[in-house]
């Protein structure tokens, strides 16, 4: 599942994409999915970093079930 986090908030205090608590809880609703993290980084609205989002995974065990595409490189998706 792509997840498009970051936490932008390119004009107020809305989020235009997930913050960490958003895709943690995306990842609680689908037990199953890997959840694959887009528009991290790259962008001064985003406030939080892919690195942010990963530790947030790891501190509640999951973070086997969050991948990061290398940026450039193509990701296959097995449907």
């Amino acid at each position: 599942m792509v997840v498009f986090a970051g936490s932008a908030q390119p004009r107020g205090a809305f989020h235009m994409t997930m913050d960490a608590n958003d895709a943690l809880e995306t990842a609680r609703v689908f037990p199953c999915a890997t959840l694959f993290a887009a528009h991290t980084d790259g962008w001064v609205p985003f406030k939080q970093s892919a690195e942010r989002l990963a530790a947030a995974f790891a501190s509640l065990g999951v973070g086997h079930r969050l991948a990061a595409p290398e940026p450039g490189r193509p990701v296959a998706f097995v449907l």
